[in-house]
């Protein structure tokens, strides 16, 4: 039997809903949560990895559960989830995450946070800064939420001044106002709702992101060219010495002829165009300079045309990294390298530039098991 254990991720406190509920420790959850991205954090007096910091948080939580859901603030970037996600790695067989909208059956939700709230309606959302006056910020929600049946206001208590906030918001609107209840997640705990990697084609996403009187001030919503997609429900992937998130569903197999390294090819079902390659070696010592030295002098022996845009010093999901792109007949993998405490992790990515995303979550995560 599945046991499926449901955790709220903040914004403020991070606690376990089902059965009876267990909240983390207070310093380790503010220290997770206050991290962001942010590989390092600070407990105490002490310098931490942030991933390593979660797994604490998570461990007690998850405890006896063969699947977990996590569920966290919307206004996450897609690499955050997908970090914990592979911090918890081996905590549950399972591990899904989704944001907070996802959970709610609304029209439109409104999101609040500490220094921020977020309205989601159909195909995007608004993120906009807790400046100004309360009332000014309850006057733009509502502008927000024009013309939605219904809205669902997602108003924690522990967030300060969310309750004030929220009443001002209910004041204003004409439609009826659902209060989120996160105790509900643990009733019926919804399927991960993120949506999967798809090709853009002529389709639109709705998207905006500015603050209170910005661009945003004589339009409701900013229609663009949708450019990248969110990233799907991810689960960890352990193999070896390493753990990186990847979407859930995605089928693994182990590659180990044909030219290249021996590595893991992770595939989209139904979409062999898109596909994850995972490579790791020892480097002993080793740090991203030297790697990148030794990793071009092979890759100059090998025929001119098959590596090319060799950076040493780049960075993606906002990590130090070494890319190129490695060209063979009929697909294209733009690697990404990075190094963690003596392990070299190599991630390929193959396919259409809407699923950076996707290759996005798995360069966040992708860290040496300790």
């Amino acid at each position: 039997m599945t046991r499926v254990a449901v955790c709220e991720l903040g914004p403020v406190t991070i606690r376990r809903l089902d059965g009876v509920p267990r909240t983390a420790d207070p310093d380790l959850a503010d220290a997770a949560l206050q991290a962001g991205d942010d590989p390092m954090t600070v407990v105490g007096e002490r310098a931490v990895r942030t991933a390593a910091v979660w797994r604490r948080v998570l461990t007690p939580l998850l405890d006896g559960a063969s699947e977990a859901h996590l569920i966290h603030p919307s206004w996450w970037p897609a690499t955050r989830p997908a970090m914990v996600a592979a911090a918890a790695a081996g905590l549950a067989d399972r591990v899904l995450t989704r944001p907070r909208s996802a959970s709610a059956a609304a029209d439109a939700v409104v999101e609040i946070g500490p220094d921020q709230l977020l309205v989601a309606r159909a195909g995007g959302h608004v993120v906009e800064t807790r400046s100004g006056t309360t009332e000014a910020l309850a006057a733009r929600v509502a502008e927000l939420v024009d013309g939605a049946g219904s809205v669902a206001l997602d108003a924690p208590a522990d967030v300060p001044g969310a309750t004030v906030l929220g009443g001002l918001i209910t004041a204003r609107l004409r439609t009826g106002v659902t209060p989120v209840d996160p105790r509900q997640w643990a009733i019926e705990p919804a399927a991960p709702d993120l949506p999967t990697p798809a090709r853009a084609g002529n389709r639109w996403r709705w998207v905006a992101g500015v603050g209170l009187g910005g661009a945003l001030a004589g339009a409701a919503w900013l229609a663009a060219p949708e450019a990248a997609v969110d990233a799907p429900p991810t689960v960890a992937l352990v193999e070896g010495r390493i753990s990186t998130a990847v979407p859930d569903g995605w089928a693994v197999r182990r590659v180990t002829d044909g030219p290249g390294s021996a590595r893991l090819e992770v595939a989209a079902p139904g979409e062999p165009a898109a596909v994850l390659h995972l490579t790791q070696a020892a480097v002993p010592g080793g740090d991203l300079p030297a790697v990148a030295a030794t990793l071009h002098a092979a890759l100059r022996e090998q025929p001119p045309g098959v590596f090319v845009d060799f950076n040493p010093t780049d960075r993606r999901a906002q990590r130090p990294a070494i890319t190129y792109r490695e060209i063979r007949p009929g697909a294209e993998i733009r690697w990404t390298v990075l190094v963690d405490d003596g392990i070299r992790i190599g991630i390929g990515c193959v396919g259409p530039p809407e699923l950076s995303a996707v290759c996005d979550a798995a360069i966040g995560s992708a860290h040496r098991i300790r």
